[in-house]
């Protein structure tokens, strides 16, 4: 037990004396992407926060996700194996974006470029869900020797994996989009493991919780939700700045051009 006392308190103590070099840069810039894959889905966030005191940061985002239903299914009709994939049932395409602002908190510091920095973050804001309708090539058939292809949406009642030809271009419904508003909650963990100098390299991990005042219909034959919660894995890839004043972090490092340089 002493052992392990005696190790801990050496650990603090180390950390502790390491951090002072990057705790003495009071004003840092980051600019981070971070494309990720989910429960409920995949997306890509955009992410730019400033230093506000020691290791504490603000942030805001800008997301992009498609919310995917875990029954969705990709098939063919085998009538024609040849034609496009579609998923059976399919009567939304659902685009969550949002805002959202936060704070993250560095609880292991980076010391060197072999070593591994560690961050949490949580934060809220409001989303929007972009629904575009879904449309399927359907086969009428009047008799054994006549039938016609027509672009529609899924209807139970008359369309079946008999009938479905294939999906429709994803652009067919793009002039009847629909939004609805909503708001999202979520928290997590970074790890960067970069070895560059002012560059971020890592994985996250986080969850999140989005609702919406009107539910959001996925798939038909399923409940359509106003609530979606799930839990993301991303990979983080961005930039840090430093700076002797507030004045000069106010300068514009942002988005895509900055990270392709150097």
């Amino acid at each position: 037990m002493k052992k392990v006392l005696i190790v801990s308190l050496l650990v603090s103590i180390v950390v502790s004396v390491f951090a002072q070099d990057d705790r003495s840069i009071l004003f840092r810039k980051e600019i981070l992407w971070m494309p990720e894959i989910s429960t409920n889905g995949y997306g890509i966030s955009y992410v730019s926060m400033k230093r506000r005191a020691l290791d504490s940061y603000f942030y805001w985002k800008i997301n992009l996700n498609e919310i995917k239903h875990r029954k969705e299914i990709k098939g063919v009709n085998p009538k024609y194996p040849n034609e496009n994939q579609f998923i059976y049932g399919k009567v939304n395409h659902a685009y969550p974006l949002g805002f959202r602002v936060g704070y993250q908190k560095k609880i292991v510091i980076k010391q060197n470029p072999r070593a591994i920095g560690i961050r949490y973050y949580y934060g809220a804001g409001v989303e929007m869900a972009i629904l575009k309708p879904a449309f399927y090539q359907i086969e009428l058939i009047y008799s054994q020797d006549s039938s016609v292809i027509i672009t529609d949406q899924f209807d139970p009642e008359f369309h079946n994996v008999n009938n479905i030809k294939e999906r429709a271009s994803w652009f067919k419904g793009a002039d009847m989009l629909k939004i609805v508003p909503g708001g999202s909650l979520e928290a997590g963990l970074i790890v960067d493991f970069s070895r560059r100098p002012g560059r971020i390299h890592g994985v996250g991990l986080s969850a999140n919780i989005r609702t919406f005042i009107l539910p959001v219909e996925v798939l038909a034959g399923e409940p359509n939700r106003r609530i979606y919660f799930g839990f993301s894995l991303s990979y983080v890839w961005g930039k840090y700045f430093d700076y002797k004043t507030p004045e000069d972090s106010n300068k514009k490092h942002n988005g895509w051009g900055v990270l392709k340089k150097s």
